[in-house]
């Protein structure tokens, strides 16, 4: 016996650009936008421009199994690490949820409908260093630089 598909009508956050992330009523994805950390309104570290990004190899170690789902997507994993450009320090996890201090928007780009922020600025751990992933990483980040020139500046993704 063939059953019936189910219709429903969902809601999605129109900065997470996650279409895995909906919501069923329109009141629900309202309270989510109101503190979604990629929403420019809220002027978290995730829009900001003074955000930066450590590499860290993927031990088990330096995972965060707890990081937010959103921090985890804006990161790439549980593994890297956050951090102001400007100071060079880290930036906790629950901070993307707060205004970051002397915000500015970061850089934005346009591919159709899509918005997109400007890559972070990228650093290897020392820990990463160490690592049998290095060189893969490394390799990466150069191919990164040749992709995007704005890496290039200010040993970004070095």
């Amino acid at each position: 016996m063939k059953k019936e598909l189910i219709e429903r009508k969902v809601y999605q956050c129109p900065y997470c650009d996650d279409e895995s992330l909906v919501y069923d009523t329109e009141e629900h994805a309202e309270e989510h936008v109101k503190e979604c950390i990629f929403n420019p309104e809220n002027e978290s570290y995730a829009t900001s421009k003074f955000l930066g990004v450590e590499l860290y190899p993927p031990y088990p170690r330096y995972a965060k199994n707890d990081r937010p789902y959103q921090v985890q997507k804006l990161l790439n994993g549980v593994f890297h690490r956050a951090y102001d450009t400007r100071t060079g320090e880290y930036i906790k996890d629950e901070e993307f949820y707060k205004p970051a201090p002397e915000w500015e928007e970061a850089e934005l780009t346009f591919d159709g409908d899509k918005r997109y922020y400007k890559r972070p600025e990228v650093r290897f751990s020392e820990e990463m260093k160490e690592s049998k992933y290095y060189e893969q990483f490394k390799e990466m980040a150069d191919e990164l630089k040749e992709e995007y020139p704005e890496l290039r500046d200010e040993g970004k993704a070095a």
